[in-house]
């Protein structure tokens, strides 16, 4: 038992030292698979990378259209309560009131600028 203990602890040093020597490129020299396997495995894995980048920036952009008309009905909500006879809780809603108008602006700015 100790013999194949010792054994093994070896071996994996002397795996971790070639580790040590080739860097990255160990996990390649470990992988048994042919070369067109891997081949084949790197361009799907790249294909997958590109196809998760892509709703990635597709979810982004869904996100930022629907916080700019969640934004735009808070605002007009605020400014509904400030017109009328809930006057008073307007007012309560000032600083956000003023943070939603400055982002409503800066947004028109950037979208002039495109």
């Amino acid at each position: 038992m100790r013999e194949r203990q010792q054994r093994r602890r070896e071996e994996s040093a002397a795996l971790k030292i070639q580790a040590v020597h080739r860097g990255r490129k160990v996990r390649r020299d470990l992988d048994f698979r042919s070369i067109a396997q891997k081949k084949k495995a790197g361009v799907e894995v790249g294909n997958e990378l590109v196809e998760m980048k892509n709703r990635m920036i597709e979810m982004r952009a869904r996100m930022k259209d629907r916080e700019r008309k969640v934004d735009a009905l808070k605002l007009k909500k605020i400014r509904r309560y400030e017109s009328g006879k809930d006057a008073s809780q307007g007012n309560y809603f000032g600083e956000e009131r003023k943070r939603l108008e400055r982002k409503e602006t800066s947004r028109a700015r950037r979208a002039a600028r495109r």
